[in-house]
């Protein structure tokens, strides 16, 4: 026996306040994480394990901080 689900193709589209308001929870994230990658790196508790956890959360934040960089410039032009 084995339990099927309906796969279906819905694609919900996003308006742009969404979007807008997604990019700015990004930005303040980004800045709180540096903000504590600063404060931790000049501390005793900074390891190796510490950098790296705090580089995993940067990085993929600041991708996307890039991405809504470039999507305004491309709007703008």
């Amino acid at each position: 026996m084995g339990i099927v689900a309906p796969v279906t193709n819905i694609q919900t589209p996003f308006t742009i306040e969404v979007i807008q308001y997604s990019g700015a929870i990004v930005v303040i994230f980004l800045i709180v994480f540096i903000f504590i990658k600063l404060l931790v790196s000049d501390s005793r508790y900074w390891h190796e394990w510490s950098e790296s956890t705090l580089n995993a959360t940067i990085r993929p934040l600041l991708i996307i901080f890039v991405a809504i960089i470039i999507h305004r410039i491309i709007l703008i032009i």
